[in-house]
């Protein structure tokens, strides 16, 4: 009983250890593991990036012509006279990094940085679009789904719950095999 005892409560450490781990990367730590995807550049070289009125991730060139990133199709830019009033993706975006993602550094030397939040009714969508001193544009995404975190924060509970279901056991059976050997 108390060998059975000890496997229970390794058993149950174990899997508590995993489940707080993954719950620090997976809840506080959100995008860690996210790498910058190089972008395919516009037809001119862009010198500045900035953020339009709704939104809109601008580029701009020497020249002061204007191109509008877009995540839809396939993170492209489109040459435009002015914003389009369009954000890249969602309805509501935010300038900034309001979810608490955890952005590497991009691969180079930056020259110009934005970033941005947007949201529909069940998705937050997190962008940043960096424009390096050698000419490169690289983008960062991370998409959250409500109902994809809720599930994560259901099994995560679940989890929990087990491990330290499986902990009192093994430390039941332990107890019960002290207070046997004690009677006998």
């Amino acid at each position: 009983m108390a060998k059975a005892g000890r496997i229970f409560l390794i058993i149950g450490t174990v899997l508590l250890i995993l489940v707080c781990g993954f719950s620090y990367f997976q809840l506080l730590q959100p995008g860690m593991g996210i790498k910058w995807v190089k972008a395919s550049p516009p037809q001119e070289p862009l010198v500045y990036l900035k953020l339009g009125e709704n939104g809109e991730l601008i580029g701009q060139t020497a020249e002061r012509s204007l191109y509008e990133f877009s995540v839809y199709p396939n993170h492209t830019w489109q040459k435009v006279d002015q914003p389009s009033g369009s954000p890249p993706a969602g309805k509501i975006c935010k300038p900034g990094n309001s979810d608490n993602s955890k952005v590497n550094n991009p691969p180079g030397k930056v020259k110009s940085r934005v970033s941005e939040t947007c949201v529909y009714v069940e998705l937050s969508y997190h962008l940043e679009l960096a424009l390096l001193e050698n000419g490169e544009l690289w983008y960062w995404e991370r998409a959250d789904y409500a109902y994809t975190q809720l599930a994560v924060v259901s099994l995560l509970s679940i989890g929990c719950i087990v491990s330290i279901l499986i902990i009192a056991l093994g430390l039941l059976l332990m107890i019960l095999q002290m207070i046997k050997k004690k009677s006998s």
